[in-house]
């Protein structure tokens, strides 16, 4: 279904103009068709491609883009078993079932505890590690790097991350990680032709292996603490063509689950939807401001482990 306003601009009477849009996860396609008809109307239209939304539709056409270009993700499959793995059983190891086409890990399960997969799923190798996402923005000229967005380890529970706390930056990722996950994302949005937003989502294993997990080319769930990290007006961008390659954090900025109603309040750094999101010059200034709205007592953010409580303290949170 087209929307009314922008119907109108496929009649050839009304005026040429710029339309720009950008997509969710369900409405990749309809606006890549969309897209057609604007630019045959004499338009000027900036959306994501065609063959870059595909590979955001269907996971199973993005894991085999992966291997096409040998970038490391977790040894994957249809059906129950992963390639190159015959002898594997859930018993063996922990294999995830996941949605071709679904979006924020809705029916994501372990084979262990669920039926074999559909046709409508498939198979991936659980791997232990560290999650982090890392938003890219690209069009005809540059791509723009950001900041990896921590989001706390991987669990057997599969508590997806906008359920968890996420940070970024996070001041205790070792410098050659994170180059090589901005490298990965960049090489990344390259070779997926895309044009827009695409965040890269990763898991950081304990031997600081890089693997990734998925590509969302669309509107995501980082782009808000991305851009209040770095300062950067994040719908913007596509006007900014000064800006280009790697975008430092000029602030610390972290989300937690939310529950309440709608918040906006930028004179504070605060804004809520289904996620709360606060920035502040440092980890001290983001923990006074945590703690008072959510309620919680947090250590000082001084360590490795320090991270990890605070991420425990934010799942107790959620949990009452």
């Amino acid at each position: 279904m087209v929307f009314e306003p922008i119907a109108g601009l496929i009649d050839s009477n009304v005026g040429k103009g710029t339309v720009i849009l950008y997509s969710s996860h369900s409405t990749l396609r309809r606006d890549c068709d969309l897209g057609a008809l604007l630019r045959a109307a004499g338009h000027d239209v900036f959306c994501q491609t065609h063959y870059c939304a595909e590979l955001g539709y269907d996971k199973v056409v993005m894991k085999q883009f992966f291997d096409d270009h040998a970038f490391p993700t977790p040894r994957w499959g249809i059906g129950s078993v992963p390639r190159g793995m015959s002898n594997l059983t859930c018993e063996d190891s922990r294999i995830v079932i996941k949605n071709r086409h679904g979006t924020q890990s809705k029916d994501m399960r372990l084979l262990s505890n669920g039926p074999a997969p559909s046709t409508e799923e498939f198979c991936e190798l659980f791997v232990e590690g560290v999650e982090y996402s890392v938003l890219a923005f690209g069009d005809s000229s540059r791509h723009v790097i950001f900041p990896p967005v921590w989001k706390g380890p991987s669990t057997s529970e599969l508590t997806p991350p906008w359920l968890r706390m996420r940070l970024c930056p996070n001041p205790y990722l070792a410098p050659d990680i994170e180059d090589q996950l901005r490298s990965m994302t960049l090489a990344i949005a390259r070779a997926a032709r895309g044009w827009g937003f695409i965040e890269a989502e990763y898991i950081v294993s304990g031997m600081n292996e890089i693997w990734v997990l998925e590509i969302n080319p669309r509107i995501s769930g980082t782009m808000r603490i991305s851009a209040m990290a770095t300062g950067v007006p994040i719908f913007s961008i596509h006007a900014n063509e000064s800006l280009s390659g790697n975008v430092v954090a000029t602030q610390c900025a972290m989300e937690v689950p939310y529950e309440g109603g709608p918040l906006t309040c930028p004179e504070l750094d605060v804004f809520a939807t289904s996620r709360l999101t606060v920035s502040a010059q440092d980890s001290s200034g983001l923990q006074k401001k945590i703690e008072r709205l959510c309620g919680v007592s947090l250590p000082p953010l001084d360590s490795p482990r320090s991270l990890s409580e605070w991420s425990s303290c934010i799942d107790r949170l959620r949990a009452h």
